[in-house]
């Protein structure tokens, strides 16, 4: 059974339909909105889309007794992304070629005025340049300005709204996701030590590593299922969620290696119950923290919540059903010898 739910998961988290990456290393931009009165996703989807040029476009929308919101996801702004290349195009060629700087800087503009009005810039590239790089930053402001706008307007929201807004690069996101990866495996690689050096037995301590990575793998499958995001919040619950695991191991290996009143049987049974007890009120914590999460729009509480419930469910297979088995054979091989 353990195998079948492990290989299971890895095929959920990393093959179909895989662990989604949230804004902080994808980038892109995520806008929250809340208000006092129920609106409407698939509107204000369809209200973006005539309006902007969005990619990868998600619109979902939560109502509660706390009141009601909407977060929209969107991978870039075309038009906003055009005018920093022609920007980026313009600053490179100031020296090598200032008239085709120019002719970038014009371009800037001149895309930038879907959203601010547009303007002539000097002859001389180095203050086109200067001047087009304020218009773009501008055009960045006014886009925002006018989404916020719309929605308030189109859906009679008027000022009983309020906006939050994340926007990440796509470089800064790839920055994000290579250094929380380095942080993971470092700290990995020190709790496997420290389990090694504890036992000082290969088979237990085997066992103790591969039940942590069973029940990050299964929190991996079940974020990928339920679409929960991989963020900077996610990261450091699945790092909780592997210490965690470690720990109810640690008591299962402790007691039935080094005690010896009654059989080994006996003391994996009592072992047992002091880590369901564990587990069985830390999931109802979660539990409490995931709704409240979610009522209230708190990604961060939602996301660490969400992906140590998920991690939780899982540890009682990892634990007293695979590390459980294998410690009984264990002492039944050493027993025979």
């Amino acid at each position: 059974m353990p195998l079948i739910v492990f290989l299971a998961s890895l095929f959920l988290a990393f093959v179909f339909p895989g662990v989604p990456k949230g804004i902080d290393f994808a980038g892109g931009t995520l806008v929250i909105l809340r208000s006092e009165k129920p609106v409407d996703a698939k509107k204000i989807e369809l209200l973006l889309n005539n309006s902007f040029e969005f990619t990868e476009l998600s619109v979902s929308s939560i109502s509660s007794p706390t009141g009601h919101g909407v977060t929209i996801r969107f991978a870039r702004d075309n038009v906003l992304s055009s005018a920093v290349d022609e920007i980026e195009k313009a600053k490179s060629l100031l020296s090598a070629s200032p008239v085709q700087s120019l002719e970038h800087s014009r371009k800037a503009v001149q895309i930038a005025s879907k959203y601010v009005p547009a303007k002539s810039l000097p002859e001389a590239p180095k203050e086109a340049f200067e001047e087009a790089e304020k218009i773009v930053f501008q055009a960045r402001e006014q886009s925002t300005k006018k989404l916020q706008e719309l929605i308030a307007s189109e859906l009679g929201l008027g000022m009983d709204v309020a906006f939050h807004r994340q926007e990440v690069s796509p470089t800064l996101g790839q920055s994000f996701f290579a250094t929380a990866l380095s942080v993971s495996i470092f700290s990995v690689i020190l709790l496997v030590i420290f389990v090694f050096i504890l036992y000082r037995e290969f088979v237990p301590s085997l066992a103790i590593v591969a039940s942590m990575v069973f029940d990050v793998v299964f929190a991996l499958g079940l974020m990928a299922l339920f679409k929960v995001p991989l963020s900077l919040s996610s990261v450091p619950a699945l790092l909780m969620l592997a210490g965690y695991s470690i720990d109810t191991d640690i008591l299962l290996t402790t007691r039935v290696l080094t005690r010896r009143e009654g059989t080994r049987i006996e003391r994996a049974f009592d072992s047992m119950k002091t880590g369901m007890t564990m587990t069985i009120t830390a999931l109802g914590a979660l539990i409490i923290m995931l709704v409240f999460g979610y009522l209230n729009q708190i990604t961060v509480l939602y996301s660490i919540a969400a992906v140590l419930l998920f991690g939780l469910l899982g540890d009682p297979i990892a634990t007293w059903i695979m590390n459980t088995g294998i410690l009984m054979l264990y002492l039944e091989g050493k027993q025979k010898k």
